[in-house]
């Protein structure tokens, strides 16, 4: 079947100027032809979709969730209480909620019960709706480490080894080691202690987690928000690391070297300064993440430097947290424009486009609209170049050419 997207503006994911009016071919799985309208052959018998005075964008690529949560209740609770039945009506809640939210490719970075595995399979059943899935499955932690009551706990570089030989087993398209964290978080039954950070693993024991990703082809990244711990990753050979910083020159140096990515995740503390209270956080949490925003030696600050050094950036919302459901993507992109990060709306666009595809080595089938690629296409009301706010406005999603979404409703 022939799909035609005509008259709308066409942001394509590249960086290019927008095409206005523009027409967008769709014939099946792929995009057979963009241009201008007047310039791209509409092929007869094609369904003509008018998309005047709307933008027609590449799907947006989250490299950051958390698809077991539902970003009301505490983490550690879900984690430890939800049943693994709980755990797989919440993914499949959080996938249909991606798709509303535009986004047609996601990373899960850390589910309870092997979810993501039955969820890539139910997806490529057609069981469930929901964007293209990279997952890590299991956290990878040392015993009573970061976020201990969600991941495998393991020590030593043998331990750490058939970890990672396990989750690659099962079918996980990542590893995510938690590099850095607070082990008194073992102390409380329910909450977190959140204290100064620790590293995590040796540098030995990291090694042997990438050798054993990289010797099958995938990819190793690593929750890592202490200097040494991040210090420990680069050393180790990881390709990406989460939220980010502190860095200092030499470790830019070395992430720009060896090509590491970079995922900031700085809309979580603003949104829980924002909404927290209306999902009941406590106001000492609130309070926390609100102090943590201001002064200097902030986690923008540090991504704002990496950035200007030329350290190679991709969106993600850490979605699952209180107040970052996996329908809020817009918040991440607009902060990281009103931060500096990215100095332009199209900047910001192609970091939640081509640049997700590019981590998730995806690059060459999805993540700009372009002949011959998948059409993985986000259809909004309004310009988001004059207002990223636009980007809330779905009107559809075409997912490998299949209409998914219209005006925000899932259609399967």
């Amino acid at each position: 079947m022939v799909t035609v997207l005509k008259g709308g503006m066409l942001i394509d994911g590249t960086g290019s100027e927008p095409i206005s009016p523009a027409v967008l071919v769709m014939d099946g799985e792929r995009i057979a032809g963009v241009g201008r309208e007047g310039e791209v052959d509409i092929p007869a018998g094609a369904e003509v979709i008018d998309v005047t005075g709307k933008s027609i964008l590449p799907g947006l690529i989250n490299c950051h969730t958390h698809l077991c949560f539902d970003a009301i209740h505490d983490l550690k609770e879900q984690a430890l209480y939800d049943s693994s039945m709980i755990v797989a009506l919440k993914v499949a809640m959080n996938l249909r909620q991606c798709l509303q939210a535009g986004v047609t490719a996601v990373r899960d970075l850390g589910v309870r019960h092997g979810a993501t595995f039955a969820a890539a399979q139910a997806l490529r059943e057609g069981i469930i709706p929901g964007p293209r899935l990279f997952y890590c499955g299991s956290l990878i932690a040392i015993t009573g480490g970061h976020a201990f009551w969600m991941s495998r706990e393991v020590d030593g570089v043998d331990a750490v080894r058939q970890a990672v030989r396990e989750e690659l087993k099962f079918g996980a398209s990542w590893i995510k080691i938690m590099a850095s964290g607070s082990r008194q978080e073992a102390l409380t039954r329910t909450g977190s202690v959140w204290t100064q950070a620790f590293p995590e693993f040796t540098v030995e024991e990291l090694k042997a987690a990438a050798e054993e990703a990289h010797t099958v082809g995938r990819k190793i990244t690593a929750h890592a928000t202490e200097a040494q711990a991040i210090r420990n990753c680069l050393e180790a050979g990881f390709d990406c690391l989460e939220h980010g910083g502190p860095f200092d020159d030499e470790m830019l140096e070395m992430m720009i070297k060896n090509d590491v990515w970079v995922v900031p995740t700085l809309s979580g503390a603003y949104l829980q300064v924002e909404r927290g209270a209306e999902i009941g956080m406590p106001e000492a949490e609130i309070e926390q993440r609100r102090q943590a925003l201001m002064g200097g030696n902030t986690r923008a600050e540090h991504i704002l430097r990496a950035a200007k050094a030329g350290v190679r950036l991709a969106m993600g919302t850490d979605a699952g947290s209180p107040a970052v459901p996996n329908n809020e993507v817009v918040r991440e992109i607009e902060l990281l424009h009103e931060l500096g990060i990215c100095k332009s709306p199209m900047d910001v666009i192609v970091m939640a486009t081509r640049n997700g595809a590019e981590l998730l080595g995806i690059g060459e089938e999805s993540g700009t609209l372009e002949e011959g690629k998948a059409a993985d296409i986000l259809v909004v009301d309004g310009d988001p170049l004059a207002e990223l706010g636009a980007l809330r406005n779905v009107h559809l999603v075409f997912l490998g050419g299949e209409l998914m979404v219209r005006d925000g409703l899932v259609l399967q």
